[in-house]
This record gives C-alpha cells, sequence and structure tokens, in this order.
C-alpha cells in the first residue's frame, strides 16, 4: 500500500522515487524531498512578497534560495541525502541572519533556525560530529541573533500588518512544517517497513 500527500503528488516528481533509492534509504529521501519542496515553495511566495514590499536585495536573496532548493532537491535524488538537508540548514540559517536584522526581532524569521536543526538528525545514521556541528550552529546562530537584534530597530521598516503577517506566518510555517516532516516521517517509515 502506497502513501499518498494530498496536492503535492500533483508537483512534478514530488511522488516519485528515482530507481537508485534503496528501500532502506527511502524515508530519508521521503522526508527530505517534502522539506525542499516546502522550503523552495515558502521562499518562492517570498520573491513576490518581498517585491511587493518594496526590498529588492531580499527579493535577489530568496530567487537564490529557490535555486539552492532546487539544487537540493536533485541531490536528494541522487542518494545525497545527509548533503541536501546540510546545504538545507546553511542555506536557512545565513537566511535568518540576514532576514532577522532587515525587518527585526518580531517579524519572526527566527524561528526556523529553532526547527532546522532537527532534519539531520533525520537521516541515514553516523556522521554524528557534523550533525553535532550544524546543532551546535543553529544553537549558536539562534542565540548570537537574540542577543544582537532582539531589541534593536530593523533596517527595514514594516507597516504593522505586514510586520503582523510575517511573524504570524513564520509560526505558522514553523509549526506547519515540524509537524507535517513528522508525520511524514512516520508515512516514509511506513513505506520502507512494506517495501522490506
Amino acid at each position: 500500500m502506497m502513501w499518498h500527500v494530498p496536492l503535492l503528488r500533483y508537483l512534478p516528481s514530488f511522488d516519485s522515487v528515482p530507481a537508485n533509492i534503496t528501500a532502506e534509504n527511502l524515508r530519508y529521501y521521503k522526508i527530505n524531498n517534502l522539506v525542499q519542496t516546502f522550503g523552495w515553495m515558502v521562499h518562492l511566495t517570498w520573491v513576490f512578497l518581498f517585491l511587493l514590499i518594496g526590498n529588492q536585495f531580499m527579493t535577489v536573496i530568496n530567487v537564490f534560495s529557490v535555486l539552492i532548493y532546487i539544487m537540493n532537491i536533485w541531490l536528494n535524488r541522487r542518494g545525497h541525502h545527509f548533503i541536501s538537508s546540510s546545504i538545507m540548514v546553511l542555506e536557512i540559517l545565513l537566511h535568518q541572519l540576514i532576514a532577522v536584522p532587515m525587518f527585526g526581532w518580531e517579524a519572526g524569521f527566527q524561528y526556523y533556525v529553532l526547527i532546522i536543526s532537527l532534519l539531520p538528525f533525520l537521516m541515514p545514521p553516523g556522521q554524528w560530529w557534523l550533525k553535532g556541528l550544524v546543532l551546535v550552529s543553529c544553537i549558536c546562530g539562534f542565540i548570537f541573533l537574540d542577543y544582537q537584534y532582539h531589541n534593536v530597530v530593523p533596517k527595514f521598516t514594516l507597516t504593522i500588518p505586514w510586520r503582523y503577517y510575517f511573524n504570524i506566518t513564520n509560526i505558522l510555517f514553523s509549526f506547519i512544517s515540524m509537524c507535517v516532516s513528522g508525520g511524514y516521517f512516520v508515512i516514509a517509515i511506513s513505506e520502507t517497513e512494506e517495501k522490506l
């Protein structure tokens, strides 16, 4: 029995599994594919939102982010699950190191740093020192953002409705991505057990 995620199955290549992905690695491929797909969709949304509010710099940053996610999906489909997830964590960390000073602490972009450290630990066992390094980088990045920018005037002033919009959607995206990833990981494990 195959499990499917509504709507996402209609994205090109989302619900297909490349021939080189073994049954043992299916769960890692699936969770990475889900998170990377969700990631490029969110960043593509931000391309248009930042263009709408008149911040060309963040628009360009998010165009590059979408391209990074596309590259990560390509890497994941070739079996490089840990590399793909690590690049994604690095992209998100760097993205928030730019977005938080740009829009301020109240816009909520820092929330993503809290949840991304989990993904490398959902990848194949091993490489623990690299996974630990990713975790330490996320912890240090969040502490730095909190210490440096919690009470600092942002470089780009958002109107109150936009600030609330970004804060609420960033909270929603963070919770949804965490819950959907956990749920989908369980689905991927079930698929792996069936294939084995």
